[in-house]
């Protein structure tokens, strides 16, 4: 125990600690669960709530899941080169090389440790959670996390490689998500925000209906309304502990996001200071009603009549009850839209590099033309 004390203090890293203390069957038996809801809707703050528990580790945002499941989830039989060529994989998707800070020597060690009829997809996914180097303190780790707002439309596909995965489900008022999405990102018209709201939500309860038992779904309002209550369910939910520290996350946050430590990237620093910058701060409940304020009384009517149907039954109240064929025309092409942009990222991720090439090419053309999709354009920022 002295021998490990010292590397904790000399490693910088408590990745390196936990991985004397646990090894990879104990790695491939923790049980696993993810965040799920539309973009702007606190997954975020989720995500830093459940990672600030000592038991669980939920890293920041990345798509190495469904990155790399077409080509690593079906393979039975592995080589050496099967890991390195895995791990050239990993490293490849941006999100995951920017805000994790795995280090990429010692889980190649790791992998090297395994005994190559034990390797699988995902017992080599949970391994690079487990190496996620959180800003949060851990003790035992208990469970491993994840959170994406495009999982939303891959549940069935994380379910394939992960059966027994537990989903949290956020949802948050659409007019509030609506102002949110168009505050950051490049979408404005307010039909299809709102068929972006209602069609991610009903795709999330079809899933549920599934599997029942392996979701836990919570309002946006009411989790930063009574955040104690709230983190007290999920932990039962999880089976963990609950800790103050998950709803006192901004605290860690604060000290390390200011500062100048080491832990926290320019990337982390960059997004904080953009479309994250409530992770700094106490929950409050101070975005809950600002839409009224941010949305004409017309932007609120479309969007109440393309969701209020469904929203009633997560308690939201429609202020206007406009209808015509002028809304249901907007409503309809909206639909449509947003329907094709899940279908292609769906078939994007199955696609070789060249169709993905011509994918890209293609949506470029799109958007700068029609403002048809902007999935693939991130450095298309709007003007």
């Amino acid at each position: 125990m002295i021998f490990l004390k010292a590397l904790s203090e000399t490693s910088g890293n408590a990745f390196l600690l936990r991985w004397f203390i646990m090894d990879y069957k104990k790695i491939n038996q923790l049980p696993i669960f993810f965040i799920v809801g539309i973009p702007r809707s606190g997954t975020t703050m989720l995500q830093q709530m459940l990672d600030a528990n000592p038991a669980v580790i939920t890293p920041l945002e990345s798509r190495i899941i469904i990155v790399l499941k077409q080509k690593y989830f079906k393979k039975r039989s592995w080589t050496n080169e099967n890991i390195d060529e895995f791990i050239e994989d990993l490293f490849a998707e941006p999100k995951f090389m920017k805000g994790w800070s795995v280090d990429r020597d010692h889980l190649t060690r790791a992998y090297r440790n395994i005994p190559l009829k034990d390797v699988k997809f995902d017992l080599l996914l949970k391994m690079v959670y487990y190496a996620y180097p959180s800003i949060y303190d851990k003790n035992e780790v208990k469970i491993l996390g994840d959170k994406n707002p495009i999982y939303t439309i891959f549940i069935d596909e994380i379910k394939e490689i992960f059966p027994e995965a537990k989903f949290i489900h956020i949802i948050r008022d659409y007019r509030a998500n609506i102002v949110s999405n168009r505050k950051w990102f490049p979408r404005k018209k307010i039909a299809i925000l709102a068929q972006t709201w209602l069609i991610g939500n009903r795709v999330i309860d079809k899933q549920k209906r599934l599997s029942p038992h392996n979701f836990y779904t919570v309002r946006y309002e009411d989790l930063v309304a009574d955040p104690e209550k709230y983190a007290r369910e999920i932990a039962v939910f999880l089976d963990v502990d609950y800790h103050r520290t998950m709803v006192d996350f901004h605290r860690k946050t604060q000290e390390l996001y200011v500062s100048k430590d080491k832990k926290v990237t320019n990337f982390h620093r960059e997004l904080v200071k953009t479309i994250h910058e409530n992770i700094i701060k106490p929950i409050h409940t101070g975005k809950i009603d600002t839409w009224k304020k941010e949305l004409t009384p017309k932007e609120i009517a479309v969007a109440d009549y393309i969701c209020i149907q469904y929203a009633q039954q997560y308690r939201y109240e429609a202020m206007y009850a406009e209808s015509g064929v002028r809304l249901r025309i907007k409503s309809l092409s909206a639909r449509m839209r947003i329907i094709y942009d899940m279908f292609i990222i769906r078939e994007y991720q199955g696609c070789p590099s060249w169709v993905k090439k011509l994918f890209r090419y293609t949506s470029i053309v799109l958007y700068k033309c029609f403002r048809i999709s902007h999935i693939f354009n991130a450095e298309l920022k709007p003007k």
